[in-house]
């Protein structure tokens, strides 16, 4: 397994990105509700237990010596010896990624099912019904 060091400024920056994305996940028209994310690994199939929302920490997105555009969504909160950043692999579709718009889109839709994810297994927003009770008279 190679080990990618970031800065603070590339997480900094990331974390702006993370929440620009989380903030119009809600406001989309298309949310598919069957897209689901699938562990293809045992090291992701270990950090799927772990993939919501509230353990998402940063996106970082860097250019290559090559100049094709490669990416990664740190995770938070995750047990030691559980991977903690999910990259673009090179076998996803598309790869080489010419634009770092490429790689957004990928990232982005990560995200988005990590999102949908959370958003199924949340419990209902609304209070349970009050039980009855009798009036004292």
């Amino acid at each position: 397994m190679e080990y990618v060091s970031f800065t603070r400024k590339e997480v900094a920056d990331g974390k702006k990105l993370l929440a620009r994305i989380l903030e119009k996940l809600p406001r989309e028209q298309s949310l598919e509700d069957h897209f689901e994310l699938k562990p293809y690994s045992a090291d992701a199939n270990a950090m799927f237990a772990h993939l919501r929302v509230r353990n998402l920490k940063s996106i970082i997105i860097r250019q290559n010596k090559e100049g094709y555009w490669t990416g990664d969504l740190l995770l938070k909160r995750v047990p030691h010896g559980v991977p903690d950043v999910i990259g673009v692999p090179e076998h996803a579709p598309f790869w080489p990624y010419r634009t770092r718009q490429d790689v957004l889109s990928m990232l982005g839709l990560t995200v988005k099912g990590i999102w949908l994810q959370d958003r199924r297994k949340a419990p209902a927003r609304h209070s349970a019904p009050s039980e009855p009770h009798a009036a004292d008279g």
